[in-house]
Parts: structure tokens; C-alpha cells; sequence
């Protein structure tokens, strides 16, 4: 059995005592000293001055320090020796930590620094293109009026930029059944009506009477003439022109008569404004005049035989046509009699 340190301590001091015991005083106990020896195997001493003294609680308390068992030594095993020649844990954890500290610092640099730009050092990057005013994409332009009676402002501010003008235009009066004439009509804000009829009697010529209007322009205009099934008409300039303050502006269509009788021929005047970044037509003047459209007897009876050229045929031309055979037929009998 292994000795352990304390025990090996207590048997060197028990073995001091004894030699230094021996050397001044002889034992006078033999029986006590022999039975303390055989109980705990190590010689018992008791002091000169102690025996002399014959005190009985310190001799009991040198018996009982003589008796004690020794103590078991306790061997680890080997998975335990192993884990106890690790050294000391505190310098591996401050390296660990060190360590990840660093990597937080570095990816916090890396996202804070800028980006470059993508073409890369000496690389030039174009420059971002400048909106365009007034276009539905410009950020600077002013934001979109979101209440109703904002957007009733919107219209009203429109129609106040409107300035007052004049038209003049051709309508004829009569009109033969499927004649073509030319209708034009001609507009100026600084124009008077006079210079606008000269102007108009200039360019068609023609002696269809000249009517004027007064209406509010804007700088672009659009004019539209419509007879529905009685006229077809046919557009010879752009529908929607800007208009000018120098130079009269004009619009001009072929007009085809398609029915006989009364029949209204309608201008309308429009202008464009400007409402949430859009341009829409605003009606300022519709202008109405009737035609009266004149038909010849022999236009009415071929209007006559084309709608009904299947009824004619199948009551009048055949009919007609074998009543004419059968006419034919007595006479060709008796020239073939006579020549026999």
C-alpha cells in the first residue's frame, strides 16, 4: 500500500520525537507504549515531562494521534490524468477572443468603406441623364394636386391662359347630290375679321358665303367637321395644328353630298390645355350649318334603278323581253310559209 504525504509527515515527526525522547528519558510505560505499537504498528513515545506529570488527557490524545488508520491513496484513471496535464485554459480563451474581436472590427470597416465606382479606378462613369420638364418623370416637377377642388383650380388656371381669337370658314348653301366641294376654315388670335375673310376668299376662291366666329385659342387648336351619313368627309390638313399669331392657321376637308334633302354639316373647335401633365381637348366652339343638297330627275330615277335593279328585273325586263319574243315569232312563221 502507498504511503501518502501526510502519513509519511506524521511518521517522520513521531520518529523525531522518539529519538530525541530516547536520548533523555527511558520509557516507563512498556505496557501502554506496547499496545499502542500493536495497534497502530508505529512505536508510541510518551515524553519525560508528560509520565511524570501523569496528566491522562494528553496521553489519550497521543494514543488516539498513534491509532488513526492510515488513509487510502486515490488513483485517477487515465481519461482523468489526461484532462488534468491540460494547461491552464485563461491564455487559449484570451487568444479566441482576441482573435474574433479583430473579425467584427474588419467587416464593420469593409461595409463602411465606399463602394468604387463599377467601370473601376481610371473608368468614367457616365453621368445620370437630366430629366426632361414638364415630363411625367421629372422629380422636380411639382406633385400632382391629390383633392378635387385642387384639380377644378388646375382646369380654371388652364382656361384662364386661353386668349380670344376669330375663325372664318366656308359653308355652301346648296349643294348637288354627290357634288364634292372644299370647306376650309382659317383662325388667328391677332387677326381681325376682314384680313381673315380677304385671306379665306384668297385661298378657296368660290362664292360660297363667308361666316366668322369669335372663340378662345390656345397655342395648339383642332378642328373637326362632321355630316354623319349625309356628307363624307374627307380631311386635307392635320386635325390638330398649332396656331400662330403672325400667320393664320387653316383647316381644310372635301365635303361629298350622299342624300338628297336638308341636311347640317357641324364644325367643332377644340382647345388643348394642359391638365396633370397631360394635354386634353377642350370644346370651345361647335358651329352648325345646314345644306341644302339638290337631286336632278335622272339622278333620281338611277338612284331609283339601283336600289331596285332586282325588283325591275324580275317584274318589268323579263316580262318585256318575252313579250317581245312571242311577238317576233308570227312573223318568222309566215316569211318560212311564203318561201315554200
Amino acid at each position: 500500500m502507498e504511503v501518502t504525504a501526510v502519513e509519511y509527515e506524521r511518521r517522520e515527526l513521531v520518529a523525531d520525537r522518539e529519538e530525541r525522547n530516547s536520548e533523555s528519558v527511558a520509557p516507563t510505560d512498556a505496557k501502554s507504549s506496547s499496545e499502542a505499537e500493536g495497534r497502530s504498528g508505529v512505536p508510541v513515545v510518551t515524553p519525560a515531562p508528560v509520565q511524570a506529570a501523569g496528566i491522562p488527557a494528553v496521553r489519550a490524545v497521543l494514543e488516539a494521534v498513534a491509532t488513526l488508520p492510515e488513509a487510502e491513496v486515490y488513483e485517477p484513471s487515465e481519461p482523468i490524468r489526461r484532462r488534468l496535464r491540460i494547461a491552464d485554459p485563461l491564455p487559449l480563451i484570451a487568444v479566441i477572443t482576441t482573435v474574433l474581436s479583430l473579425s467584427v472590427v474588419a467587416t464593420w470597416l469593409t461595409l463602411k468603406a465606399p463602394v468604387p465606382p463599377r467601370g473601376g479606378a481610371g473608368v468614367d462613369v457616365p453621368a445620370p441623364v437630366p430629366p426632361v420638364p414638364g415630363s411625367k418623370f421629372d422629380p422636380t416637377a411639382a406633385p400632382k394636386p391629390s383633392r378635387l377642388t385642387d384639380r377644378f383650380d388646375e382646369v380654371d388656371a388652364a382656361l384662364r391662359e386661353l386668349v380670344v381669337g376669330r375663325i372664318a370658314f366656308n359653308i355652301p348653301e346648296r349643294m348637288q347630290f354627290r357634288e364634292t366641294r372644299a370647306v376650309a376654315v382659317i383662325g388667328s388670335p391677332s387677326l381681325d375679321a376682314n384680313a381673315l375673310g380677304a385671306e379665306l376668299r384668297q385661298r378657296i376662291g368660290g362664292k360660297d358665303p363667308i361666316a366668322f366666329a369669335g372663340l378662345q385659342m390656345a397655342a395648339l387648336m383642332e378642328a373637326r367637321l362632321d355630316g354623319a351619313s349625309a356628307f363624307a368627309v374627307a380631311p386635307l390638313t392635320a386635325t390638330r395644328q398649332p396656331v400662330s399669331r403672325n400667320a393664320p392657321t387653316e383647316w381644310r376637308w372635301n365635303v361629298r353630298a350622299e342624300e338628297a334633302g336638308r341636311h347640317a354639316l357641324n364644325l367643332t373647335m377644340d382647345a388643348i390645355i394642359t391638365f396633370e401633365g397631360e394635354r386634353f381637348p377642350r370644346s370651345v366652339n361647335v358651329l352648325k350649318r345646314e345644306i341644302d343638297v339638290e337631286i336632278s330627275p335622272a339622278q333620281r330615277l338611277g338612284l331609283f334603278v339601283e336600289g331596285n335593279w332586282q325588283w325591275l328585273a324580275g317584274t318589268v325586263l323579263i316580262p318585256l323581253g318575252v313579250w317581245l319574243w312571242n311577238r317576233k315569232r308570227p312573223n318568222r312563221q309566215a316569211r318560212k310559209r311564203k318561201r315554200k
